[in-house]
């Protein structure tokens, strides 16, 4: 697999209103507020977002996204029972396909350097950029509400877990049935 010329994750310090179609709607929002309030002492969370680059890499592994298209070609969204039966099957193809490594390795980083900055191991809140209005493949981890008990328990790996299932999340039967996808 080719290495990734665009980034893959960015701090939300490096991202602001302009970058919707890079980190989504939310995370963009995330990250304008992020630089405005910081300087100015204001407490803001901080994080980090998957980029839409991230998205296309694990859709070109093991031909992923060919194998989605083909099976939503000819699908009827009207038919809630076809939607039913391939959004259980576009979920388990996503979870059989490995997140690539470039971008396992960058959230790995990204969970990394956010830990150093907050001086902690945070557990993480793993959230979509998505909405129906805005379909940006794109993920975001900010810290959680601190509690050291399930920050010990949860770490990185239910963090790179849990981008699967929020990906995952954007296969459901609502969202498939939208004609954008």
């Amino acid at each position: 697999m080719p290495k990734a010329s665009k980034p893959l994750v960015l701090d939300l310090s490096q991202v602001g209103s302009g970058d919707v179609a890079l980190v989504g709607g939310k995370c963009a929002s995330l990250g304008e507020l992020f630089r405005s309030l910081l300087p100015r002492g204001v407490r803001a969370v901080d994080g980090f977002a998957t980029t839409s680059e991230a998205y296309r890499l694990l859709l070109e592994t093991d031909s992923l996204g060919t194998r989605l298209r083909e099976l939503m070609r000819g699908l009827d969204h009207n038919d809630i029972r076809a939607l039913n039966e391939a959004g259980r099957e576009a979920r388990a193809l996503m979870l059989d396909t490995p997140l690539p490594k470039p971008v396992h390795d960058a959230i790995i980083d990204s969970y990394h350097r956010l830990c150093e900055r907050l001086g902690r191991t945070p557990e993480v809140a793993v959230r979509s950029s998505a909405t129906a209005e805005d379909l940006t493949r794109s993920i975001f981890c900010r810290p959680a509400r601190h509690d050291p008990e399930r920050a010990r328990r949860a770490g990185l790996d239910r963090s790179l877990s849990s981008v699967f299932r929020v990906a995952l999340d954007r296969s459901s039967d609502l969202l498939q049935s939208c004609p954008r996808l």
